[in-house]
Parts: C-alpha cells; sequence; structure tokens
C-alpha cells in the first residue's frame, strides 16, 4: 500500500493526485492523506504542492468533467468535513 501526505489545500491534493498518476501504481492499494499519522505497513510519500502539476491536474479534470463538476468538486474538497 502507498500513501500520499499531501497539504490540507487543492493545491496539496491536487499534487498528491498528479504524482499518483506519475508513479503509475495500483490504483486499488493508493491513497491520499491530508495527517501525518503513520499507516500501519505502508510506504508514506510525502508530497509537497507544486503549481505546474496542480494546474495540469485542473486542466484534465475541467476538460474530461466540465466547468460545473470541477466546480463541484473544489467545493466537495474544500468543505470541513
Amino acid at each position: 500500500m502507498t500513501v500520499y501526505v499531501c497539504e490540507d489545500s487543492l493545491e496539496g491534493v491536487f499534487t498528491g493526485i498528479y504524482r499518483a498518476y506519475e508513479d503509475r501504481l495500483n490504483q486499488q492499494e493508493t491513497f491520499l492523506s491530508l495527517s501525518d499519522e503513520p499507516v500501519l505497513f505502508a510506504d508514506m510519500i510525502r508530497v509537497e504542492p507544486d503549481a505546474e502539476r496542480t494546474g495540469k491536474v485542473v486542466g484534465t479534470l475541467r476538460r474530461r468533467f466540465g466547468e460545473d463538476d470541477y466546480i463541484s468538486l473544489c467545493m466537495a474538497l474544500s468543505a470541513r468535513d
């Protein structure tokens, strides 16, 4: 199992998504976390926010899902719960 530890921000999460895609690991065993809490038997990879990678993910989401779904996703990621 691989866990990408991201900053709790849109840029942090989108950079984590980019890194997970870039590393081409098994999707069933790849997770994002916003906490530094260790996960038993997992490879923890710290991800620093990156504007260029975030831009690529944003472009892909908008192109594949449309502007309305992109905005809904951003709102969901920004919510407390």
